[in-house]
């Protein structure tokens, strides 16, 4: 235990010891002053049609027809319903 200790400390210790980067050496000669430049003169737009995509013959699939609204049943109307839905008759086959 007393050995994990000095080695966890010691380890702790030996990163915080290591010394600071060196400062990058950076030429100062070469470097030259910003100044401000006027703006070009903005050229004309030009407007460009862009593609229109039209549909190939059969691509288009038919529209559904309006769904018809199903009168409103009470809850128990509609268990009701659903049950006399749900019920499989016997076939003569057997399935």
């Amino acid at each position: 235990m007393t050995r994990l200790f000095l080695t966890a400390s010691l380890a702790t210790l030996a990163a915080c010891a290591t010394p600071p980067a060196p400062e990058p050496m950076v030429d100062h000669v070469g470097f030259v002053e910003a100044r401000a430049t006027e703006d070009p003169k903005p050229e004309r737009v030009k407007i460009v049609e862009t593609a229109v995509p039209l549909p190939l013959p059969g691509q288009l699939k038919p529209l559904d027809p309006e769904p018809v609204e199903k009168p409103a049943l009470s809850p128990e109307g509609a268990i009701e319903a659903g049950r006399a839905g749900a019920v499989i008759e016997p076939s003569r086959r057997g399935s």
